[in-house]
């Protein structure tokens, strides 16, 4: 990690993933997407909206070839010292990526589109370079957690200021937009707060939670077969006359 960080967001949230309830969140988040995505080696993954390369650095050491793009160049730069040469990283945006469609046997959204403008852009952009599977994590719009999150924005600064939960159904109607009757599988967790310690964590560990709607994180895997890019060609509309054929001379 770097000494100094001089972005405010990034330093909130490389200063979060080392705190003891940052850890516990991640770890939980963890568990849900490598259920769900099977990571296999050999396999491309991008990562849009990689932030510090934490999950990039779990896939790579998977035997994974790591792919990862974010906005922010102090969070590329924080990857870049965690992953050394060990991953190709790009400054970008989620909306419009720099890659040939098809490229990636697994894509992944984790807590990035209810931060962007244009979620569904991205998600359309995710879903063009991705032959295989496609992993999404969001932040929960139904549950108790997005409450305290919103009243937090409200009175104090915070990234959750800015952020636009998502709820299970609004999440399931984008994806069939953006790709079709694929095939979706999801998990949960957080159902209660992490402050409402023990019982929070005791209701987490029962497997019937897994699949609770009010889930304050949910993780979705999405099966992309092959998707292509079409332009529009430009038709020509004017009709055009044979010339007359001249008279045969007399």
């Amino acid at each position: 990690m770097v000494d100094r960080v001089d972005h405010p967001a990034a330093a909130e949230f490389a200063a979060w993933e080392e705190s003891a309830p940052g850890r516990r969140v991640l770890e939980a988040e963890d568990r849900i997407a490598h259920r769900l995505i099977d990571p296999r080696p050999g396999e491309r993954v991008l990562d849009a909206g990689c932030g510090t390369g934490r999950w990039l650095a779990q896939l790579r050491d998977r035997g994974m070839f790591v792919t990862g793009l974010d906005l922010n160049p102090t969070m590329i730069e924080l990857a870049r010292q965690r992953l050394g040469t060990g991953a190709d990283l790009h400054v970008g945006a989620a909306e419009d990526l720099p890659f040939e469609d098809n490229a990636f046997d697994l894509t992944c959204l984790n807590t990035v589109l209810e931060f962007l403008p244009d979620p569904e852009k991205a998600l359309r952009e995710a879903v063009r370079v991705t032959l295989g599977r496609l992993y999404i994590g969001v932040l929960n719009r139904h549950c108790l957690t997005a409450v305290y999150r919103r009243l937090k924005g409200l009175w104090t600064e915070s990234v959750y200021k800015q952020a636009k939960f998502i709820s299970l159904w609004q999440l399931k109607s984008m994806i069939a937009r953006c790709a079709g009757s694929s095939r979706v599988e999801w998990r949960s967790a957080f159902t209660l707060p992490l402050s409402w310690q023990p019982v929070a964590g005791f209701v987490d560990r029962r497997s019937w939670m897994r699949h609770s709607p009010f889930g304050a994180y949910l993780g979705l895997v999405v099966e992309i077969t092959i998707t292509t890019r079409t332009a529009n060609l430009e038709v020509e509309t004017e009709l055009r006359h044979p010339k007359p054929a001249l008279a045969p001379p007399v």
